[in-house]
């Protein structure tokens, strides 16, 4: 039977794979046309290929010919022989389907009464075959199990490959006539053509080539009609065929997967057995090496510890092998679910009622893919743990390839000498057995390890396509119930249903089932239980400290000496606290529920209630606790006292409603029955969602809200003017989703509904992350201008102790008060980075939430705009650019302009301000950080794009040509400003010279450098002028400066009071060094003065014009007090006169009169 089986097998695989010849899909095959040529004269006899490629060949030989003509009758021949080499094609396939429709019946017939043998016969559950019994170990059951899963692969690919072709030929008979209805028309036109004569007199060659043509095409019609006429007529014979042995194939597989489950449960049989003996034996010989030699027992240690890892191995791998079944057996029944509701779907045309059910049960039956996830990972982690020990094994066996040496090895190194002889013998005998054993047990691990990795392998990969199938069997279903009632409308039959839901809750059998349950918690849980309520009684006592706790945290926020962000973190704390007693029983509660096996139906949906529950009540307890009195709110976040009296009001009943209501609809959501989930969960549904319309219409009221004042306080912005909007959209979003629930939309609503709570969770966290920011911020802000008033009173000190002749008892300084600095005082930049970075998160992860439910997001995934080619896994790849990658685009390009100019404050307050790092250094940091995100921003979109930009070599290289010739000096300055920043030969805050304007750089841009003279005008240099000409930069190394002071005192001075008097006043003042020291010198002998001369330094040239001032002014004031004259020049002036040059003008003047 087997034999006959198996040739049944081979003569179907012949008859299906024969199919293969005959063109389903009646594609056209290129043939190139023959290059031989075509004779110049019209014939009346049988058009057939030898008699075209005649005239083609004596076509070619008349060289007299004028060679257009020529050219145009050759191309014609050629045509008409590419035309008969179709027909005859069609002529032989529709040869080989009647004889297909002659012989296939017969075979069709033979294998089906095979298949209706087979399963009579009950071949799934024939005994195993023989030879199975006569395998010994479980190494030859590996050998003979790796077979049976090849022939597995195998005949899956073959049956994968029948199923293709079956869902190929259901969409071949409407191809079909269409290709007739084609070929017919086709025809019609060459008949008609031929009838005609299209016969050109002056030429009557060319003629007689278009008749030929024309009569070719003619006959190719002919046959490609015959061929999709006798396709039609096969196409029955060839369905039936394809079924029938698709039926065969899939027995063969199902027999084959029992084969290959019976051998693995063998191995493991076998593997368990021997693994037992070996651990027997290991035991045993480290039993007998008590009292032995150490290097003995050592040795049967180390092999008892690789018998248990042994051990442990095996059942690991007997373990995963049930799971994999399980797996292997869902994923199987997810590929029938999801086929056939493709095809009830493609049957019934839409999805009606009945269907709408089937659907939503298999969609409520899907598992939850978080823990597939979950055990993916583990096995994931698990093969390269294992990856890793088989490689020390391969370390660990190599040198026991050689047992000899190996026991030489360890005789030499752990047998101490010396040893009686008769001893040594005796170890060396026992080592040996010991090595021998630790060898067979090293690759016993070896294999096993081998397996391991195989099997996790497999696993993973089934585990990830599983997840895959249901998450696309889930999208499936999304888009097709989104949208349809699920349920009938609200009307006394569901008052009814309702009845018999309290019924079902309040029934005696189900609370029975929900005690026992419960009560299992403390007895199968006794310690954990213990713990959980001895914490749960903790954070209630502890409640009241709490809120003592934020009030005396209360005290010191503000005060900037006291002030800290630790306050905050653990206000934050506090307020976890307070919020989590109640979600923590309840979180506890359902988690037992939910993990004790052989739970009812019952005792299971109340553990999915309460988890829910948790979570709700979590979320909204806390956000309730941020706003009690000297809280988070009040205290840390500066929210207004209305503000919070108006949710805490609002929070506490809406908390109670929403549990409550919350509990009763997830409840019916996971169990069974419609009528249940219609009703009382839709009921609940309802209330919750009335619920939140009351809270927002009370919490967002224009004039009795939370945005009361921002409205009164800007009555022309936009909060106010599109009150209506926001206000009407706000109240009817709940009242919407009640209303579809109650018309029979409920699936919608109550999917639309967990989107719109994970949304207001979203929002929630999103208010405290911002807050806390601000928070942390402010305080930064506030730290830095204490340490500024702190470094200003310093100086002030300093100078009043360096002038104390100048500093009466009066002038001492005040008390110093700490700055009130208002949490506005905070930094634009850094605000506007924590709104964008929020902003851009909460957008992500609403789409994220909303693109699962609404068809309008996943369009913009569908809509394909172009391609371009990735390699994956070393294969070239073609991927779609879609109209999703270029919103993504934007949205990179807003964040990393957002970031990039904001950037600056955010470094300056949180990194720069606590490193010693001059101005320069940090404008350096914060522009070169700038550039780096705006080139990442670029490189990240061009990325998402699919820009390849090995693709524009050449046009990079052209651009290089033109900007080499056209934008050079722009090009330079670029460069030069990178260089800049980089070097770092000029810094922001440096004094320079540069073109005879002296002044400080105030901006390093990438293309120029704004340099800020005295007088406050602003100088743009070229950043090429820094790098390749030359300038005076006061302060790039050290900001120490000069300055001389000359003085000119009258010949007869006292030159050596003179210059103890410039030192004297030059060692007084505050702003000159001690170190260098200055120096007064008697430098010349000059026409009318003595020059004196007073070199001093200063530390910096922040005050070198005051400083000069002050200097002369004293040296003004003492040099008159010491009677040291400041000479100042003399001329000598020489008259000469004539009486004739005096007389003149005088007797002039007179006769003038």
């Amino acid at each position: 039977m087997k034999i006959m089986y198996r040739q049944n097998i081979l003569a179907v695989f012949i008859l299906v794979w024969s199919l293969g010849s005959v063109d389903l899909s009646a594609q056209q095959v290129s043939i190139s046309p023959d290059p031989v040529g075509i004779a110049s004269t019209y014939t009346t006899e049988v058009l057939n290929i030898h008699k075209v490629k005649t005239l083609i060949t004596e076509t070619e030989g008349k060289t007299k010919l004028d060679e257009t003509l020529r050219t145009k009758l050759l191309e014609q021949y050629r045509a008409a022989l590419y035309q008969l080499a179709l027909s005859q094609r069609y002529k032989n396939e529709a040869e080989n389907l009647k004889r297909y429709i002659e012989i296939t019946p017969e075979e069709t017939r033979k294998i089906r009464e095979q298949l209706q043998e087979a399963q009579k016969s009950d071949i799934q559950n024939k005994p195993l075959p023989a030879d199975i019994a006569e395998y010994a170990t479980s190494k030859e059951l590996d050998l003979r199990l790796a077979k049976e899963q090849a022939d597995l692969t195998a005949l899956r690919n073959k049956l994968s490959g029948i199923e293709g072709k079956i869902q190929q030929l259901k969409l071949r008979p409407d191809n079909v006539q269409s290709e007739l209805v084609e070929a017919k028309q086709r025809l019609d036109e060459y008949t008609q053509a031929i009838k005609a004569g299209l016969l050109n007199a002056e030429n009557p060659m060319e003629s007689n080539a278009r008749i030929i043509l024309l009569q070719a095409r003619q006959n190719s019609a002919l046959q490609e009609i015959n061929k999709l006429e006798q396709e039609l007529l096969s196409h029955e014979v060839k369905r039936e065929f394809l079924l029938v042995t698709r039926d065969i194939f899939n027995i063969k597989v199902s027999h084959t997967e029992r084969l290959i489950k019976a051998i693995g449960g063998m191995v493991n049989q076998f593997r368990e057995k021997e693994v037992k003996q070996a651990s027997l034996a290991a035991e045993a010989a480290k039993h007998e090496a008590i009292g032995k030699h150490p290097a003995v027992k050592e040795l049967a240690g180390e092999n008892a510890e690789y018998t248990t890892e042994l051990t442990n191995v095996a059942q690991y791998i007997s373990k995963i092998t049930p799971q994999r079944t399980s797996l292997s057996d869902h994923l199987k029944q997810l590929k029938l679910d999801y086929e056939n509701a493709k095809k009830q779907i493609e049957i019934a045309g839409n999805v009606d009622e009945a269907l709408v059910q089937i659907m939503l049960d298999q969609r409520r039956r899907l598992p939850d893919l978080n823990s597939k996830r979950k055990i993916n990972e583990e096995i994931r982690k698990k093969i390269i743990a294992t990856r890793l020990r088989r490689f020390r094994l391969d370390e660990q066996i190599k040198p026991m390839s050689n047992i000899p040496q190996e026991v030489a090895r360890t005789m030499s190194e752990k047998v101490q000498k010396p040893v009686p002889v008769a001893n040594e013998k005796d170890i060396e005998n026992e080592i040996t057995v010991l090595l021998t054993k630790k060898s067979e047990l090293l690759n016993n691990l070896d294999t096993s390890y081998g397996t391991l990795l195989k099997s996790l392998g497999e696993f993973h990969s089934e585990l990830k396509q599983y997840i895959k199938n249901v998450q696309v069997y889930a999208s499936f279903m999304d888009e097709r119930l989104m949208w349809v009632p699920s349920s009938p409308p609200f009307s006394k039959l569901t008052w009814h249903k309702l009845i018999s839901s309290f019924n079902w809750l309040f029934s005696p059998y189900n609370w029975k089932d929900l005690s026992i349950a419960s009560l299992s918690i403390f007895t199968n849980t006794p310690v954990l239980s213990g713990i959980t309520l001895l914490v749960t009684l903790w954070l209630f006592s502890i409640r009241i400290k709490l809120k003592k706790k934020l009030e005396v945290i209360s005290s010191d926020i503000g005060r900037i000496s006291a002030d800290h962000f630790k306050h905050t973190l653990l206000a934050l704390l506090i307020t976890i606290l307070s919020a989590i007693p109640f979600p923590f029983v309840l979180g506890f509660i359902s988690w037992q529920l939910l993990n004790t096996e052989g739970s009812v139906e019952f005792v299971k949906a109340c553990g999915f209630g309460l988890l829910f529950t948790s979570w709700f009540m979590l979320s909204f307890q806390f956000f309730r606790a941020v706003c009690y009195k000297k809280g988070l709110g009040e205290t840390h976040f500066k929210w207004k006292k209305t503000t919070l009296k108006i949710l805490r009001n609002n929070l506490f009943w809406l908390l109670v409603i929403v549990s409550i209501a919350s509990f009763f609809t997830t409840l019916t959501e996971h169990q069974s029955n419609n009528n249940f989930r219609d009703s009382l969960g839709r009921l609940g549904f309802i209330t919750g969602m009335a619920s939140f319309a009351v809270f927002i219409k009370r919490v967002i009221h224009p004039k009795k809200g939370i945005f009361e004042s921002l409205i009164s306080e800007n009555p022309n912005g936009w909060l106010s003017r599109m009150t209506w909007l926001w206000y009407s959209a706000a109240v009817l979003l709940p009242v919407s989703l009640a209303g579809l629930a109650a018309f029979g939309y409920y699936y919608v609503a109550y999917q639309l509904g967990l989107k719109l709570l994970q949304t207001l969770w979203i929002l929630f966290g999103a208010v405290i992350v911002y807050y806390l920011g601000i928070r942390w911020f402010y305080i930064r802000e506030r730290k830095l201008a204490l340490e500024q008033a702190l470094e200003r009173r310093k100086v002030a000190a300093a100078k009043l102790a360096a002038l104390k002749e100048a500093a009466p008892a009066e002038t001492a300084l005040p008390q110093f008060e700490e700055p009130q600095v208002d949490i506005s005082a905070v930094k634009e930049q850094t605000r506007n980075l924590l709104r964008s970075f929020i902003g851009v998160t909460v957008f992500i992860g609403i789409w994220i939430i909303w693109a699962t439910v609404l068809p309008a997001l996943n369009v913009l995934y569908k809509i394909n705009l172009w391609s371009h080619t990735v390699v994956i896994d070393g294969n070239p790849t073609l991927q779609w650019v879609t109209l999703f990658h270029l919103m993504l685009c934007l949205v990179v390009g807003i964040i990393t302009a957002v970031v990039a100019k904001n950037l600056p404050g955010v470094l300056e307050i949180a990194i720069l301000q606590n490193l010693p790092i001059q101005t320069g250094s940090r404008y350096a940091i914060t522009s070169i950080s700038q550039y780096i995100l705006v080139t990442i921003g670029l490189i990240t979109i061009t990325k998402i794009l699919g820009v390849n930009w090995s693709q524009f070599g050449w046009l990079f290289a052209a651009l290089s040509v033109g900007i080499g010739f056209g934008l050079q000096e722009i090009v330079a300055n670029f460069v030069c400003g990178i260089v800049l920043f980089i070097e770092r030969p000029i810094r922001v805050g440096d004094i320079v010279t540069v073109s005879d304007v002296s002044g400080t750089v105030t901006k390093i841009q990438i293309r120029a450098t704004t340099i800020t003279n005295w007088d406050r005008q602003e100088f743009v240099v070229p950043n090429k002028e820094f790098i390749t000409g030359r300038i005076l930069n006061w302060t790039l190394s050290n900001s120490t400066n000069r300055f001389t002071v000359d003085v000119g005192i009258a010949y007869g001075s006292d030159v050596e009071r003179a210059r103890e008097l410039l030192l004297q006043i030059a060692s007084e003042h505050p702003e000159v060094m001690k170190d260098p020291a200055p120096f007064a010198l008697f430098q010349k002998f000059n026409d009318s003065t003595l020059h004196m001369a007073l070199r001093c330094y200063l530390p910096n040239l922040d005050k070198r014009l005051a400083t000069i001032h002050e200097i002369q002014t004293a040296i003004h004031s003492r040099f008159k007090e010491a009677g040291i004259e400041i000479a100042f020049p003399q001329r000598d002036i020489h008259v000469r006169s004539s009486d004739n040059s005096a007389k003149e003008p005088e007797d002039q003047l007179f006769r003038d009169k």
